[in-house]
């Protein structure tokens, strides 16, 4: 049970390969049981339960061990509160006789095909709502850019080296119109670096994963 699980779905993805089964998401649910679109985890458990939540962890430093009392008991909040509200909202789909309605929309959630990283495929998950030929051809290559950016980034990071340095705007634009750009990227240590994996990605012979939370590039 999970509320807005897409992004936690998909690192269960990365990291094992499989999605998880079964799937229910409380936000998905709430939106099939009328309780408006995209409804946050506060505001269901407010409507639902009639509780509130003590938002002052929400912003607070995950990272350092271990964690404060405040935030233990901001994270249970989370399994128990979508414990009590699972049940209620299963009973609502069923009362109402809607739980084909959630089951379709979770078929998204459950498809490996949401979590697809090659590049050539990424445009689709885009949310535009129009499709002409045109907007097609523009979106497709928003969403090469926004790949690249990724691998970057992570290139950046693992290297200690500025992303401009590498690599800028300009050059992931002509890098994508262009395998044999005349740019610096795609030269001496930058190609090294990065320019040669950034090329394999864009043509569908790499694709990015994630292992413990890193980004990682693997063959196809």
């Amino acid at each position: 049970v999970l509320h807005s699980g897409r992004q936690d779905i998909e690192i269960f993805y990365k990291i094992s390969g499989k999605i998880p089964s079964p799937i229910f998401d409380t936000q998905v649910a709430a939106m099939v049981c009328g309780f408006g679109d995209s409804v946050g985890y506060e505001k269901l458990v407010d409507k639902i339960l009639k509780k509130k939540i003590d938002k002052s962890s929400r912003f607070s430093n995950w990272a350092k061990r271990p964690l404060t009392k405040q935030q233990l008991q901001y994270a249970i909040g989370d399994v128990t509160h979508l414990y009590e509200i699972y049940p209620i909202l299963n009973n609502k789909l069923k009362e109402t006789k809607r739980t084909k309605w959630l089951d379709e929309e979770l078929k998204i959630l459950t498809s490996e095909d949401t979590y697809n990283t090659n590049p050539e495929m990424a445009y689709q998950r885009l949310k535009i709502r129009s499709y002409d030929i045109k907007t097609r051809g523009v979106t497709f290559q928003v969403a090469k850019w926004r790949e690249l950016k990724i691998l970057l980034n992570s290139i950046s990071e693992e290297k200690g080296v500025a992303q401009k340095l590498i690599a800028s705007t300009q050059d992931l634009e002509d890098l994508i119109a262009d395998d044999s750009a005349d740019i610096k990227t795609l030269k001496g240590w930058r190609h090294e670096l990065f320019g040669r994996k950034a090329l394999d990605f864009k043509n569908g012979k790499m694709a990015i994963t994630m292992e413990e939370n890193n980004v990682v590039l693997k063959e196809i």
